[in-house]
């Protein structure tokens, strides 16, 4: 079986049928609910968290729950949108790590277990010296929360409040997107590895249009920033990582207030869709490479502020204390609990046209280190069995300090070798 899923190689000229339409995780500013919603039916599920505080924003983890940055109690929530719980990861209400965090985003380069990467919102504690904001390391599994690095609180990057993603060009990076009139810039933040310094940070572009609270990371490796106005830009403007130019896509739809939650398509599926829950109730369907709406439905929620992809994380990473690395990979309940896994990497990638397999689209570019690691020439496990969706590789050299490699893994029906999914792509530091 697996002789014959290497005789393959990455072309995967495979059958298949692409998924249907992402649902996402939807929130307002209060902690207090979490909506489930399918964008195609506006289908909506409530799920009560228990907690009422005020929120900056989510992100889905490694294990496919919630993970929200709590203002009130100074710390993050782990929610499981099946069962409705809530569990407290970290609480800091002395305020001295965080007392305001942003939005999170998943830490690929965490050590010891899975973690998150965030920007805090108050005034950071010494060694910092006054005037300076600081970033933060978040332990899942461990419980902790400790400062990472500063920068000024004043001028381009001092308020990213509005999103927070992995630098999909690079490792051990990470972009935060402005909020309003008071940061209208995206900006790039170097991990500090939680040695106490300056941050290293990096204007990528300043928009001619204010976030409006929620961002969404393309197919493409563009970041797509919502912008609202009443005598502005109603729409994106999109923000290429890697060339840092920033231009605006107007689409029709209703100014109803500045706030929405807007969130995409996984990259596999053919198009490039987003959605935006907008203040009026109603969700669009919006075709980003024409600026364009293609549906709407009613929804009937009036209040959300952020929205994430169910699907943004199913690949994620973090080292472990002895320098090897964990690939945590879950598919969750949209595969057999029998499938296989496929785990590669390459050092080169193309975001501007994808491989097409079996309906899906794949935005990697394999090169010989795939094919070397398909060939279980490199010391981690390639294919290995997914238990209920979920597994994990382990690649078996201590860190090298190399910057970076991007890595992919897809699902396969164990029987018929039909491809299922297809991950993510993040980058890693090797």
């Amino acid at each position: 079986m697996s002789k014959k899923l290497l005789g393959m190689g990455v072309a995967l000229a495979l059958l298949g049928s692409a998924g249907v339409a992402q649902k996402g995780y939807l929130t307002g500013f209060s902690t207090s609910k979490v909506w489930t919603v399918d964008p195609t039916t506006c289908t909506v599920q409530t799920c009560r968290t228990g907690t009422s505080e005020s929120s900056g924003g989510i992100t889905v983890g490694y294990d496919r729950a919630i993970y929200m940055s709590a203002w009130s109690t100074n710390g993050f929530l782990r929610i499981d949108p099946v069962q409705c719980t809530t569990t407290t990861i970290c609480s800091d209400r002395t305020n001295r790590v965080l007392g305001s965090p942003y939005d999170p985003a998943v830490n690929n380069e965490a050590v010891g277990g899975p973690g998150l990467w965030v920007v805090d919102g108050n005034s950071a504690p010494s060694p910092a010296p006054s005037g300076s904001r600081n970033t933060a390391l978040v332990d899942i599994l461990g419980g902790t929360c400790v400062m990472d690095c500063w920068f000024p609180d004043t001028g381009p990057g001092s308020k990213p409040k509005s999103f927070a993603v992995n630098d999909p060009q690079s490792c051990g990076k990470f972009i935060g997107v402005g909020y309003s009139t008071k940061d209208m810039y995206v900006t790039r933040y170097e991990l500090g590895n939680g040695k106490p310094g300056p941050c290293v940070t990096t204007t990528i572009c300043k928009m001619r249009e204010p976030s409006v609270w929620d961002a969404f990371l393309g197919e493409d490796c563009a970041i797509y920033v919502w912008n609202s106005s009443r005598y502005g830009n109603v729409g994106f403007t999109r923000v290429d990582t890697q060339t840092g130019s920033c231009t605006t896509c107007s689409i029709g739809i209703p100014h109803a207030g500045p706030n929405a939650g807007v969130w995409a398509d996984p990259p596999e599926i053919p198009g490039n869709r987003a959605y935006v829950a907008n203040a009026d109730g109603k969700i669009y369907t919006v075709d980003m490479d024409k600026c364009a709406v293609v549906t709407i439905c009613r929804s009937g929620l009036t209040s959300v502020t952020n929205a994430q992809s169910v699907e943004e994380n199913e690949l994620t990473s973090w080292l472990n204390k002895d320098g090897t690395r964990t690939f945590n990979i879950n598919f969750g309940s949209s595969v057999p609990s029998n499938a296989l896994f496929v785990l590669v990497p390459s050092i080169i990638r193309d975001c501007k046209a994808p491989l097409i397999a079996g309906g899906y689209e794949i935005w990697f570019t394999p090169d010989v280190y795939t094919f070397l690691g398909l060939g279980s020439a490199l010391p981690y496990t390639p294919i290995g069995t997914l238990s209920g969706g979920a597994a994990q590789s382990i690649w078996r050299l201590p860190l090298l300090g190399y910057n970076g490699a991007y890595w992919i893994a897809m699902a396969f029906d164990a029987r018929t070798n039909k491809l299922l999914n297809v991950s993510n792509v993040i980058k890693l530091c090797i």
